[in-house]
């Protein structure tokens, strides 16, 4: 678990080639930094939460001297275990997905730092007999937070677990593998879902706006 989860208030470390295979929650406290992701600049400041999943390297990091920030770096393995099965999964990583950049209130600012605090505090508790569990749970709460958040601004577009949910939650599971290094093609994953690749892309648009390809 401990190279599955890290703690850092280093924004060039989190935003590493070294973290490409994990998702980062970073919350910014102070002052403003900017990055570039897949050819766009992103500008950061005090209550921004800035959540990327992973895959795409980040460049361009630069900050201001009085920048300061929160973050956990976690593992795309370890999340496939702790992260909540809800009907707004999938509209929550579509979202980061288009934009990792999450405004937010103080008062969300102060719970999601809280969570990332609770996170690390259950993480350096080695003799608890339940550790495994009770930081699985930290993380789970700590995504639950921030779909709240998220939600509150998006609360129209969250759709019912439908079959076309349960299809593209399956998807993206498969890509969360790595598997999209070696294979590209949406009748690959087709194949795997036992559906046609106009079926996967159909569910795809009715549960996230977005094809398969995309």
């Amino acid at each position: 678990m401990e190279q599955q989860i890290v703690y850092t208030e280093d924004i060039s470390e989190a935003m590493s080639d070294r973290y490409l295979d994990c998702c980062l929650h970073l919350v910014v406290l102070e002052g403003e930094a900017s990055f570039a992701l897949d050819g766009v600049t992103y500008h950061v400041r005090p209550n921004d939460c800035i959540i990327k999943p992973g895959a795409s390297p980040i460049t361009d990091i630069s900050t201001t001297d009085a920048f300061r920030m929160k973050g956990v770096v976690i593992s795309n393995e370890y999340l496939r275990t702790a992260q909540p099965k809800t009907h707004y999964e999938v509209k929550g990583m579509m979202s980061m997905l288009d934009n990792p950049v999450m405004p937010m209130l103080p008062t969300d600012t102060e719970r999601i730092v809280s969570d990332i605090e609770d996170i690390r505090r259950r993480h350096d508790l080695p003799f608890h007999l339940f550790q495994h569990e009770t930081v699985r749970r930290a993380v789970e709460l700590m995504i639950l937070d921030m779909y709240d958040i998220h939600a509150r601004d998006h609360a129209d577009d969250i759709r019912d677990a439908s079959q076309s949910v349960r299809i593209l939650r399956q998807f993206i599971s498969y890509l969360q593998t790595g598997m999209y290094r070696q294979e590209r093609q949406v009748d690959y994953y087709a194949s795997l879902l036992c559906i046609t690749p106009k079926y996967l892309s159909e569910a795809c648009i009715a549960a996230s706006g977005h094809n398969a390809s995309f």
